[in-house]
């Protein structure tokens, strides 16, 4: 347990502190409490092996038929695609403007991550819906791969350090 006076020190630096070295420690990645490698595993298995899995008991059930523009689903596929999309722009423009990530860290994951989400509706009338929701799914574990690259990696750089 901390003393009166240990906690009064921390907060004192703390005061002194950055909003970003804030987060960093909050999040605790500065003292080990939580290791990124733990935190990329985290985001692998419930973003990919999770997602997947839950895909393909979908596939099992799905009735392996085209969709057409008068299903509702088709309509919140392209609801999704656009929220999605707007997503991925608010992205690129913090990292744009933040520079502390290569550009080609982003600009890769968000340009796969985009084509996904632009041909999710498309892919719903020509192929089996099943595909068009495997598209979705890509473009979702892209774009989280995204931010949490860009948080393991922007977290490692103070603020005004920029790389090339």
């Amino acid at each position: 347990m901390d003393s009166i006076d240990d906690i009064k020190a921390k907060r004192a630096i703390r005061r002194h502190e950055s909003p970003h070295e804030q987060t960093f420690n909050a999040v605790g990645l500065q003292h080990g409490i939580i290791k990124p490698v733990l935190l990329t595993n985290l985001v692998f298995v419930c973003g990919c092996i999770a997602s997947i899995a839950i895909f393909a008991i979908g596939y099992n059930n799905s009735t392996h038929q085209r969709g057409s523009t008068r299903d509702a689903d088709f309509w919140f596929s392209i609801q999704a695609s656009i929220a999605q999309i707007s997503g991925l722009i608010g992205s690129a423009f913090l990292s744009w403007n933040d520079g502390r990530v290569p550009r080609w860290r982003w600009l890769l994951p968000t340009g796969a991550a985009g084509v996904c989400a632009l041909i999710t509706a498309p892919i719903y009338v020509v192929f089996p819906t099943e595909w068009a929701s495997f598209s979705a799914l890509a473009a979702s574990m892209l774009q989280s791969f995204l931010i949490l690259q860009q948080f393991l990696f922007t977290s490692r750089l103070k603020p005004h350090q920029k790389t090339q």
